[in-house]
């Protein structure tokens, strides 16, 4: 039995239409009567028992096109046409109308096609009249294809801008968008098909034979599917669907179909079930979709074993194993008797149309540059059906058909006597074994057999495992049809009495409303227990607890000293984690230890080292693999005796062929078992039992994201989790051909692609690696491109998912062998694989022969490789192994049964093989393990060949797939989701207790049992008359989709002593509209209780309701509920005291930033996102937003909490959205874009040019159509760090310690080398470092001028986050030693120049340090601000507080060692930049100052008293040396901050070719700002930072720092309006133009602080006009804007912002258009606020149609509003009401909240919890403690009711019309 879903819409449509393209001469009819007439077959009947409680519709009818219309299209009651006319003819409402043929929701159609499909409309009618023909005349196939393609391309070319650069690109734009737009699942197709004998004897028996098949196949069917209603009908219900509850049945329409695409005899049903199921208590909701998936093979099982017991029963048939070609897999039961050449004739007949199809869609990709769609495959199939015809006509009756298939019989079997003989063998078979009596002693064995069976494959089983086995077995043993249930059923029971359930919890009396019928858990999936045995438990435990044993032998260090130092000798040096590896391994004493080694991380020479280092000691060293063949690669490695894991299990369990060095293993030994992954749980427990018993020891060497076994596995993972694991880190294979440099990228793509993360599928579409087409055209471009490489003499391997797909590689590399081969082929021989082999080909061997031996120590292994040089006539073959070159003869025996042409392998094979490139074929079904296996076997290209057409089977067409094409990234995406790593019982046990699984399940269960507990507390009656109450009131709403939330809500209500009629009421007394509104019921749910809450007080989590008293004293529920509560609270204590004891190794990737600062916060946060199911892999703090309020309460303070402490993160994504816009649009709408805005940040603080490294690395070629931002991150990742795996708390060793260690706290500081070493890139750290020691550097000279150029880019208030510091060093060493990074084109930096430094007066050319050193970039005013939701500044600004300072510890270390103790008074910083200002003004008149001032002033200023302004020469020294001579010292001149420490040590000039502006506080110079020459505004503003402040010193803190407040002192006393802006210039324009009304004032290059707004405090209030806040017109300028508004109203101010044009300043606006029209400006600024309103609201525009979403802008908006004074509410709230809608009322009330939540939150967040408890929020009604409030709206009552009126009549004028939610009946056509 086949699955799969179906969508609504037209999804269905194969079924019924589309199944008459059967056959290719009828093409279609206009309904399913009009096929079934033509066809004559029988039409689909109705099953199941989903509709016996609806009326009017009688099971077992014929299906109709419209009842499938209704059903399957629209989600409606099968007749919803005859029941709708039928209320229509009863003067029902059109509400009513619709209401009436509802099963609950129906689906949302999208009936407009999309824009593509429109285009495509239009292009056939264009087509048609240029050839004169109709509008409406079919397009032929070809030319509609090419019209599509070339649509496809003129769409991409729009959307891209350039045209498509391959197929990949062009058929992944066209499946984007020919989607159709329902995505509605509207059920699903089970396809129920017997083995071919049955339809092979059904299609030429006698037609009472036949009818008595057809017969046993539909009943089949039927007790399939009544089973699968028995134990697979499920729904879900409650909160996040957590209570699984009963269904009626299921409603399923069956359709019979004969014939394949081919024409052969397929007798086949296809069940289509819908997605709609009625529960008991009569809604109808969606089928639980989890059990049909998990049962599938189940009831394909069950459906195989009742055909076979009904044809036996009825017609004394018998079936008997058959083996298929592939031995991996289960014979196949097939009748006796039908086989030979009949099945061959029709089998062949499908490989020659399928060979034809091939061809096609070849051609077809060639044609169009893009392989077909999956209806175009369908109708290349059919033509191949047509053009392999060797008849005519085709037979379409059932009559005509049969006789068809009676003549082929006839004429393949020799005539009539010869068909009766066929037929006379398979009905009246010769007597077999006799069938199986289900005793007691055959259920035991049974039982047994069955067990075994299952844990031979897996670790944990559950009962649909042990069921499917069970049917198996049974019909092995032929059991009787009146036996079969009972005989299975004993089985499975019996087998599961035999395992051991997993994860049983104690005992809970569920009252009965929470229990199903079978007296299982609504809150348990049914069928999900999981079971082991007590072998696979002893087994694990045994393997653990070897593990932690440290009484094994210890290696001397001296000893592995000797032996790295004799691999160094030999000019093997290892890195710095193979050397760890090699020194853990060998030096620690425990018995069994893992060490895990991803692709290309150097295992071999690890393991080399590591036997040579054991053995130095008198060590003995043996190794063993899971195969041969691997065995031997590991012999090579260990130069030591090496066998198969199974040779030793077999030797210790038999005693017989005991290898002579199992008698040596001893307490000297060490044992190496490598991929120890693909050894099963019980042949490791057996071995390791014994090495251990003997005082051996035992390395496991593997990786557990590598192929695994295919037994019972997965106890890795449980060793890396119990005692940690030693990890080589650095990925070393992939280096570029050209060069042999490391190709980083790659690497790191590696390891995202084994970590499971999409976007490393980036890397592999960057680059041209991933190629598309059907499997028959990827195949060909996989062997061409394998062909080229080998004839250009690469060493490439092709892999292929299935032998016969290698096979058919094998076939043709060897043909084009022969093409190619001057003279005779010679001598041939056929192999195991039916392929032919002659001298020259390559073989592989199938099966290990320890007869054939290769040499002394080795033999022929399954997987050996081999180049044949002669054959014999009796079919044994010359070989030369093409590793060692060893040369053997194989016998002719080995050689047809077990050697096969060896040119592809599958890429199970390929594990441990390495090669220059690598080809392979992919299906899209891999796993994630496969899929990185198969992309990490080349050095140098990894190519990916993946099938994304379809095959032209029309079953195709019903898939999802067909409607909703994926692209190859979906497919693959797809594939990286698909865990097939193994899963041990211990690990599954461990999770089962979890705390983290159980709160998540544990919250929604407490809160869903709360609601059934109220509405069973009112009892049937009570609800029944609330249901009534609820359609009195509002006709049709229990037809809401929230009304189930609703009705719990009112029945809380009810318990707690409300009437709910009467909450109802009230809720439906607003005259707010509702006829809008998407979902009445939860509009008046949220009327009822805004906050969500549903009952008064707090539940176990904040955001979950409080138990009612009534309902805590109830006897039944009360303790129920208690225990409930209990459930959550207790998990959610673990899961916060986990979260507290994180470290940078352990904590996920959203936790790093916060871990160093607040860990309680990182508590509640675990607690949140675990309750509420939030993938680690979101890096959002909270997840997505949450809608109920409750929830959403919660989150936002959460998160406030969260930006309070690091800022808005959205304000990354502005910041460097300018930047990524200006490259490709396209990756900002990236989901990788904020990890990638994050990076980009963070390389920025390192003082990485990287906006010039991210344009350089942009125009290399256009980025791909997916995954741009992820792209992009690739490329830069290629010069900016090794590829190396993050360390985890337990993959990575904590002793990974280089030599080269102490260095690092001599560089940083203890503090910071520690943080440093802890943090997860600290083995990237430890690669970059070696690879610079590679590339010449001294390790303390590498990492001290890093560090010195991070330090310079961080002043005191700008540091590096603790989490960030060694990634920033990471990087740093990236782009010391890469030529290509910041955007350089030179060579990289020597060490040796380093030498060259200047000399002590500063004479010498010391340009060189230009390019290491370039101190305190001032930012612009706006670029550490938050993004459109200023949460971060609005809470600063309500506490008063700044961000806290990073911790003093984790600073780096002092400028200078020497220095950290020197300190200068004073008075002799201020002489010092006195005389500073001297010697900046005298420079000043002959620079290029003046005129710069003049051209964008008007004045050059230097006549002007008020403002001290210079130049700073262009030179390195030219101050310090004027200072020196006047006395000072470096240690004074750095702490007036005039000076900086290069890296060389030197002191020189902080100010180059500047102009500089004093900042002045009185008389005195505190520090300085320096404007970069305008000639280098076009070189980057990292190698040239725009403003250059002085560095902080104790004059000088630039966040308490206002520069033009000094300037226009008196007249801001008299007065004057200050107004903020971004920078010097533009504050001296503001001040020159504004004529003492108006001074300018300019933050200094950092985001506006408090203490500066604290210092504007004197001039606010008073009467005085709002300060004008002038940031740039741009994005970045108005999230400025944004958080000043906040910092200013805080206190008391209310602001108003300066509106100029977008790109434009003050300054030039006062350049381009004179004083005259900035003064009109400022005179004109309106209200910031009314700015920031009118952008909230803008969000919610296209939502403003409904209730929800006028609540949710109105909302949005008076948080603004409630800042500001309340005198501003009145204009405020008028321009709300009259741009939302919104009731005056609400919005005055949300702006009341919002003004309370200003000071709630600060309380809240200092609030103190229970331990494991979050903070509660606020939630009183009252007006809070905040004095100003109450009192403003006290006093302003009068101005607020004018004003709420004023709205009223703005509301009226702009209120929408209702929109109906169905004006009446659908008309059908």
């Amino acid at each position: 039995m086949t699955l799969h879903k179906l969508t609504a819409g037209d999804g269905y449509t194969y079924l019924t239409r589309q199944v008459a393209a059967h056959d290719a001469t009828t093409r279609g009819f206009d309904n399913l009567g009009d096929y079934y007439s033509e066809k004559g077959e029988a039409p689909g009947v109705w099953m199941g028992r989903g509709l016996a409680a609806v009326p009017d519709f009688p099971v077992g009818d014929r299906v109709t096109e419209a009842q499938m219309v209704a059903l399957f299209g629209e989600g409606r009651h099968p007749n919803a046409d005859q029941i709708e006319r039928d209320a229509q003819l009863a003067g029902k409402t059109p509400q009513q109308v619709d209401q009436a043929s509802r099963l609950g929701a129906p689906y949302r159609i999208h009936e407009q096609a999309n824009l593509f499909h429109r285009r495509s409309a239009g292009a056939f009618r264009d087509h048609n009249t240029g050839l004169g023909l109709p509008a409406d005349t079919p397009v032929p196939a070809e030319d509609r294809a090419r019209i599509r393609t070339e649509l496809a391309s003129a769409m991409f070319a729009e959307t891209y801008g350039r045209p498509p650069a391959d197929a990949r690109e062009l058929s992944g734009h066209l499946a984007r968008v020919s989607r159709q737009a329902t995505t509605a699942i509207a059920g699903y197709d089970l396809t129920f098909s017997p083995v071919k004998s049955v339809s092979t004897l059904w299609a030429i028996a006698p037609p009472e034979v036949a009818s008595v098949i057809e017969r046993a196949h539909a009943d089949a069917v039927t007790d399939t599917l009544t089973w699968l209603e028995d134990h697979a009908a499920y729904t879900r219900t409650g909160r996040n669907g957590v209570a699984q509850v009963e269904v009626r049945g299921l409603i399923a329409a069956a359709f019979t179909h004969r014939d394949s695409r081919a024409g052969d005899p397929d007798l086949h049903t296809h069940v289509a079930v819908s997605n709609k199921v009625q529960t008991r208590d009569g809604r109808w909701l969606a089928l639980d979709g989890r059990l049909l998936y998990k049962n599938n093979v189940t009831a394909s099982e069950r459906y195989n074993t009742r055909l076979q017991a009904l044809l036996t029963e009825r017609l004394g048939v018998r079936f008997a194993d058959r083996p298929g070609a592939d031995p991996s897999k289960r014979p196949v039961r097939e009748i006796v008797g039908v086989d030979g050449e009949l099945p061959s004739l029709w089998s062949s007949r499908r490989a020659s149309i399928d060979s034809r199809r091939a061809e096609l869609s070849a051609q077809f990709q060639a044609d169009h540059g893009r392989p077909p769609t999956p209806k175009e495959a369908v109708s290349l199939a059919q033509r191949a059906n047509l053009e392999t015809r060797q008849r005519k006509h085709q037979p379409r009756s059932n009559a005509e058909q049969r006789a068809a298939w009676r003549t082929e019989a006839l004429a393949v079997l020799g005539g009539e006597s010869g068909l009766r003989d066929y037929l006379r063998g398979a009905l009246a078979p010769r007597r077999g074994p006799e069938a199986k009596r289900p005793t007691r002693r055959w259920v035991d064995q049974t039982a047994q057999h069955v067990l075994s069976t299952v844990q031979n494959s897996r670790a944990t089983w559950q009962v649909n495992h042990v069921r499917a086995e069970a049917e198996r077995q049974a019909r092995a043993a032929a059991i009787r049809l009146t036996d079969l249930d009972g005989a299975i059923d004993a089985v499975v029971e019996r087998a599961l009495s035999l395992s051991t359930p997993l994860g049983s919890r104690e005992p809970v009396t569920e009252p009965p409303a929470l229990r199903r019928s079978d007296g299982s858990s609504v809150y348990t999936v049914a069928g999900s227990t999981l079971y082991t045995s007590t072998e696979i438990l002893a087994a694990e435990r045994a393997i653990l607890a070897a593990a932690g044993r440290r009484d094994g032998r210890a290696v001397p260090a001296a000893a592995v000293d000797v032996a790295l130092l004799e691999s160094t000798a030999n000019r093997v040096e290892l890195n710095p984690g193979q050397v760890q590896l090699v020194r853990e391994l060998a030096t620690s004493g425990t018995r069994v230890q893992l060490a895990l080694a991803p692709a290309g991380t150097g295992k071999t020479t690890a393991l080399r080292a590591l036997s040579a280092a054991w053995r130095a000691d008198g060590g003995n060293v043996v190794g063993l693999a899971p195969s041969a063949a691997a065995a031997a690669v590991l012999a090579e490695e260990v130069s030591t005796d090496t066998d198969t894991l199974a040779k030793l299990v077999h030797a210790l369990a038999t005693g017989n062929a005991v290898p002579p060095w199992v008698t040596r293993i001893g307490p000297d030994s060490l044992v190496v078992i490598d991929e120890a992954g693909m050894a099963s749980t019980s042949d490791l427990a057996r071995v390791i039992a014994f090495v251990t018993e003997a005082g051996g020891s035992v390395r496991l060497i593997g990786d557990d994201q590598q192929l695994a076994a295919i037994g019972a596995g997965g106890v890795l993972r449980d060793i890396v989790t119990t005692h940690g694991a030693v990890t080589l880190s650095q990925v070393l294979r992939f280096t570029d051909p050209d060069t042999g440099a490391p190709d980083h990228a790659e690497g790191a793509a590696s390891l995202a692609l084994r970590d499971g993360d999409p976007a490393a599928l980036a890397y592999y579409i960057d680059h041209g690696r991933v190629h598309v087409g059907d499997l028959a055209t990827v195949t060909d471009d996989a062997y061409a491109a394998w062909s080229t490489d080998r004839a250009a003499g690469r060493d490439a391997i092709m892999l292929a998912p299935t032998r016969e797909l290698v096979a058919e590689l094998n076939t043709r590399a060897r043909r084009d062998r022969l093409a190619q081969q001057n003279g005779p082929v010679g001598p041939q021989v056929t192999l195991a694989d039916a392929s032919q082999a002659s001298a020259g080909d390559a073989v592989i061997t199938r099966r290990n022969e320890r007869t054939l031996p290769i040499s002394a120590t080795d033999w022929v292994k399954n997987g050996d490789r081999f180049t044949v040089t002669a054959v014999y006539d009796t079919g044994a073959l010359d070989v030369v192994h093409q590793r060692t070159g060893r040369r053997l003869t194989l016998p002719a025996d080995y050689v047809s049964d077990h050697v096969s042409l060896g040119y592809a392998t599958t890429v199970h094979g390929a594990q441990g093989l390495t090669a220059d490139t690598c080809y392979t074929v992919a299906t899209g079904e891999e796993s994630r393990q496969l899929l990185y296996v198969a992309l990490t076997r080349g050095r140098h290209a990894n190519h990916l060949f993946l099938t994304t057409a379809g095959d032209g089977d029309p079953h195709s067409v019903i898939t999802r797939d067909a409607l909703l094409p994926p692209t190859a990234v979906d497919v693959l995406t797809r594939a990286l989701a698909r865990d097939g790593a193994p899963t041990s019982a211990t690990s599954q046990a461990r999770e089962l207790t979890d705390p983290a699984a159980l709160l998540a399940c544990a919250a929604d269960q407490y809160y869903d049992a709360l609601n059934t507990a109220a509405e069973e507390r009112l009892g049937l009656g009570a609800l029944e008359a609330i249901d009534a109450a609820a359609d009195a009131a509002m006709p049709g709403l229990t037809m809401q989709a929230a009304y189930p939330v609703l009705r719990a809500h009112l029945a809380l209500c009810a318990v707690s002593g409300r009437d709910p009629s009467d909450v109802l009421r009230q809720a439906l007394a607003s005259d707010r509209r509702l006829d809008d509104a998407r979902d009445v019921a939860a509009v008046l749910d949220w009327r009822i209780d805004p906050t969500g809450r549903h009952s008064p007080g707090t539940g176990p989590l904040p955001w979950l309701p409080g138990l009612p008293k009534t309902l805590g004293d109830d006897l039944e529920w009360g303790p129920y509920l208690a225990d409930s509560a209990d459930q959550v609270s207790s998990p959610a204590v673990d899961v916060a005291a986990r979260a507290r004891a994180w470290t940078p190794t352990s904590a996920p990737a959203w936790a790093l930033p916060l871990i160093d600062r607040d860990p309680q916060l990182v508590a509640d946060l675990a607690v949140w996102r675990t309750a509420h199911g939030v993938d680690d892999a979101d890096r959002r703090p909270t997840g997505p937003a949450l809608q109920r309020a409750a929830d959403a309460r919660a989150q936002r303070a959460l998160d406030d909490r969260v930006t309070r402490l690091l800022g808005d993160g959205r304000a990354l994504t502005a910041r460097w959205a300018p930047l990524v816009d200006s490259i490709d649009p396209r990756i900002a709408g990236d989901p990788y874009w904020p990890v990638l805005a994050e990076r980009l940040a963070a390389a920025d603080r390192a003082r990485i040019d990287i906006t010039a490294l991210t344009r350089a690395v942009a125009a290399e070629r256009p980025l791909p159509d997916e995954q741009p931002a992820a792209a992009l991150w690739w490329r830069l990742c290629r010069h900016l760090s090794p590829a190396a795996m993050t360390a985890t708390g337990a993959s990575v060793s904590e002793t990974l310690r280089p030599d080269w260690t102490p260095v690092l706290a001599d560089v940083l500081g203890t503090a910071a080398a520690e943080r440093v070493i802890a943090d997860a890139a600290w083995p990237a750290l430890v690669a970059a470092v070696t690879s610079a020691r590679h590339a010449g550097w001294q390790t303390d000279q590498v990492l001290s001028t890093a560090h010195d150029l991070l330090r310079a880019g961080h002043p005191d208030d700008d540091q590096l986050r603790p989490d960030e510091l060694a990634t920033a060093l990471v990087w740093r060493v990236g782009v010391l030693i890469d030529p290509a990074s910041g955007g350089r084109v030179h060579a990289p930096t020597s060490p040796s120049i380093l030498e060259h430094l200047p000399t002590t007066n500063g004479v010498a050319d010391d340009d060189w340090l230009a390019s290491l050193v370039e101190p305190d970039d001032a930012e612009l005013l706006h670029e550490e601000l938050d993004g459109d939701e200023p949460a971060a500044a609005e809470h600063l600004a309500s506490t008063g507080g700044d961000r806290q300072p990073a911790d003093e510890s984790r600073r780096a270390a002092p400028d200078r060692a020497d220095e950290e103790e020197v300190r200068v008074d004073r008075d002799r910083l201020l002489e010092l930049n006195q005389q500073a200002a001297d010697f900046f003004t005298a420079h000043f008149r002959d620079s290029w100052a003046p005129a710069y001032l003049a051209n964008r002033l008007g004045t050059d200023l230097a006549d002007d008293e008020r403002f001290t302004i210079g130049y700073a020469p262009d030179s390195w020294t030219a101050l310090t040396s004027h200072l020196r001579h006047l006395g000072a010292t470096d240690a004074e001149i750095i702490a007036a901050g005039l000076g900086s420490y290069a890296s060389t040590g030197r002191v020189i000039d902080r100010f180059r070719n500047r102009l500089v502006f004093a900042i002045r506080d009185g008389e005195e110079i505190h520090g300085w700002i320096g404007r970069r020459n305008p000639d280098h505004d076009q070189d980057g503003d990292h190698a040239v930072p725009k403003y250059l402040n002085t560095a902080e010193t104790e004059l000088f803190i630039k966040g308490h720092e206002l520069y033009g407040v000094t300037e226009g002192a008196a007249e801001l006393t008299a007065g004057a309006v200050p107004v903020i802006v971004e920078g010097p210039l533009d504050a001296l324009a503001v001040t020159l133009a504004g004529d003492g009304d108006y001074i300018g004032i300019a933050p200094l290059g950092t985001a506006f602080t408090d203490a500066q707004a604290e210092a504007l405090r004197p001039f606010l209030g008073d009467g005085r006009s709002g300060i004008i806040v002038a940031t740039d017109a741009d994005r970045a300028g108005q999230q400025a804007a944004q958080r000043i508004f906040w910092q200013l109203t805080a206190r008391g101010d209310d602001p108003r912002h300066l509106a100029i044009p977008t790109g434009k300043d003050p300054a030039e606006l006062l350049q381009t258009s004179g004083a005259t029209a900035l003064r009109r400006a400022l005179a004109a600024c309106p209200s910031l606020a009314s700015a920031l309103i009118d952008a909230r609201v803008a969000v919610y525009a296209d939502r403003l149609d409904t209730v929800e979403g006028r609540v949710h802008a109105a909302r949005r908006a008076a948080e603004v509003i409630a800042a500001v004074p309340p005198t501003s509410w009145p204009a405020h709230l008028t321009h709300v009401v009259a741009n939302t809608g919104i009731a005056p009322d609400i919005a005055l009330s949300e702006v009341f909240d919002a003004s309370r939540a200003r000071t709630e939150d600060a309380q809240m967040s200092a609030r103190t919890v229970l331990p494991g408890r979050l903070p509660e929020p606020a939630t009183d009604t009252g007006m809070g403690p905040s004095v100003r409030v109450v009192s403003a709206a006290e006093t302003e009552a009068e101005t607020l009711a004018d004003s709420v009126q004023e709205a009223e009549r703005a509301a009226s004028a702009v209120r929408r019309p209702g929109l109906p939610a169905r004006s009446g009946p659908r008309q059908r056509s």
